[in-house]
């Protein structure tokens, strides 16, 4: 049996009608942004990792490991950073929030 802490609501008045939920920090144009940044940025990291992967298997040559290096470098940190900044614009907060007037109020 799930014991859910229920708030009474200032706003409308209920009774016990505030529950735990997670919202979007920011607006969902913001939050679409941070998914057009984050999902592009996963496939750079990827892409950045089997390249250099294939660069070891495939060149014998320590001048070809290092060139397949830095590009492996060049394409993962940008994605990496990418990749944060997006994840920063599509995180959730924890609220409480009213199931009739849907107000909110923070949890600590």
């Amino acid at each position: 049996m799930n014991k859910q802490v229920r708030l009474d609501c200032k706003a409308c008045n209920q009774t016990k009608s505030m529950i735990p939920s997670k919202i979007y920090k920011m607006s969902p144009i913001v939050v679409f942004i941070g998914w057009i940044l984050t999902i592009p940025s996963v496939l750079g990291v990827l892409f950045a990792v089997v390249y250099f992967l294939e660069i070891l298997k495939t060149m014998n040559t320590d001048f070809g490991i290092g060139m397949g290096f830095i590009i492996a470098l060049i394409i993962g940190i940008p994605s990496l950073v990418l990749g944060l900044l997006g994840y920063l614009l599509i995180m959730k907060k924890k609220v409480y929030q009213c199931e009739n007037c849907n107000s909110i109020i923070n949890r600590a």
